[in-house]
């Protein structure tokens, strides 16, 4: 237990004393280790930022391998439909021709009295569609119109959606039923009620006498270079691989449609690319530097990592493509300044080459042992979280500042075991020269008295 109000029986200032060799032994035993700890956490966190920017080049690379190259352009002269391609389009010129839109079927029932009242009792409603027949049970439901419209929205897979309309009239309320989709496919060829045969003169749909209007569904008509097509729906794919269609209007003039590669896309991922590349010298610069004026070094001054970041690096800008026409990254304006060793991109060169020869610029990047395979392969050696090499250094690291703290916490204990012991001295001290300072008044005061007594 410490002791406390030491010094106050002496009057010496031992309690500063105590507090200075508690400064000073802090100072000899916990500081050196502190400073190593805090080292070594600036060396994870160095770790950690460098396996960032590497993924981010990883991510960049893949980019050009997955989409960069497959994105395609659309450009669409007219107002009749727009257009989109995919992997698989074939570029080329066409011309499009809408004649008319593909609209969804509508039936409407004669008008009633009310919405509310029930028409009948029970019944099951057949709806034939595209050849296949649903039924919506009324047996445990009401039979108004509103009730038939709620029962045909809850069933799935019906394909029909119910609602009612007021025209006005005097006899107001009809119910009109839509197909959910568009097309002939999808309208209804046949409406029978069983069982409920009030409610049959209203619903029947298909044969005679039936007091349904219909307004039919109908297939969108175009023609793509001449070629009649018919569609169920108003987003046309299959006619053209890899390009969807979305009608939109029907003019009766002739619309252009142009489909090229997306060389702006290319570039953009090539630039995204170059700059991920460039972020990790930047990174590597920023955890390397050292400081000669004031001689201080940064978290990863000296490292081997780091250095063999950088070469590894730049073995894939030596990457040669043996496929197409260009062998290097030099060869379509991608260069190395010679100064800050980062990648510069000539515009000029890049646009010539994506322009002239996009499939060799497309080879360069994505072959076997081309630039973006090898960036990947370079940065999963030092990414991987099983056994990279990051990964390896930053278990290290963790395991010295375990160790570190472990001695952080023994020399601490050491550290208040010692101080424990000068304040036991201190106290004993205190208390003796206490008592030598009463002996001393004591006697002091007892000579005074006698030399007074002698005269």
């Amino acid at each position: 237990m410490a002791i406390s109000s030491i010094g106050v029986g002496s009057g010496l200032p031992l309690s500063e004393l105590l507090d200075n060799l508690q400064s000073t032994l802090q100072s000899q035993r916990l500081a050196p280790l502190e400073n190593r700890q805090k080292s070594v956490d600036a060396r994870i966190t160095a770790y950690g930022q460098l396996k960032s920017e590497l993924n981010n080049v990883s991510n960049a690379a893949k980019a050009l391998l997955q989409d960069a190259f497959d994105s395609m352009q659309v450009t669409v002269t007219g107002s009749d439909f727009t257009a989109t391609a995919k992997t698989g389009a074939m570029t080329g010129n066409y011309t499009v021709k809408v004649n008319s839109l593909a609209k969804a079927q509508s039936l409407v029932t004669a008008g009633q009295a009310s919405r509310t009242a029930d028409i009948g009792t029970g019944g099951v409603i057949s709806f034939t569609i595209n050849g296949q027949t649903k039924q919506v049970d009324l047996s445990t439901t009401g039979t108004s119109l509103e009730d038939v419209a709620a029962a045909i929205n809850s069933t799935e897979g019906l394909g029909v959606q119910a609602t009612i309309l007021n025209n006005g009239s005097g006899t107001p309320h009809q119910l009109v039923l839509s197909s959910k989709t568009t097309g002939t496919e999808a309208a209804v060829t046949n409406i029978t009620v069983t069982g409920n045969d009030d409610l049959a003169t209203v619903l029947n749909f298909g044969s005679a006498g039936s007091t349904v209007t219909e307004s039919p569904a109908a297939n969108a008509s175009l023609e793509v270079n001449g070629v009649a097509v018919s569609s169920q729906s108003n987003t046309v794919s299959g006619v053209l691989d890899g390009v969807t269609l979305t009608l939109t209007g029907s003019s009766g003039s002739s619309n252009s449609m142009s489909i090229s590669g997306d060389s702006k896309a290319v570039k953009d991922a090539i630039q995204t690319f170059v700059d991920r590349y460039n972020d990790v010298l930047k990174k590597i610069k920023q955890v390397t530097a050292f400081d000669v004026e004031n001689q201080t070094s940064s978290a990863l001054t000296g490292d081997s990592i780091a250095r063999s970041i950088q070469s590894r690096l730049a073995t894939v800008l030596n990457t040669t493509q043996s496929d197409g026409a260009f062998q290097m990254l030099s060869e379509i304006g991608i260069r190395t300044d010679p100064i800050t060793g980062q990648l510069k991109v000539d515009n000029a060169v890049l646009d010539k080459a994506l322009l002239e020869k996009p499939a060799d610029v497309q080879a360069l990047f994505r072959g076997e042992n081309g630039v973006a395979n090898r960036a990947i392969d370079v940065a999963k050696i030092f990414t991987d979280n099983t056994d990279g090499v990051l990964a390896t250094a930053t278990e290290g690291a963790n395991r010295t500042r375990k160790d570190l703290e472990r001695q952080l916490a023994a020399q601490e204990a050491r550290i208040e075991a010692q101080m424990e012991a000068y304040r036991k001295q201190f106290s004993s001290l205190d208390a003796m020269i206490a008592q030598m300072n009463s002996t001393s008044s004591y006697l002091a005061q007892q000579l005074s008295q006698l030399g007074t007594n002698n005269s």
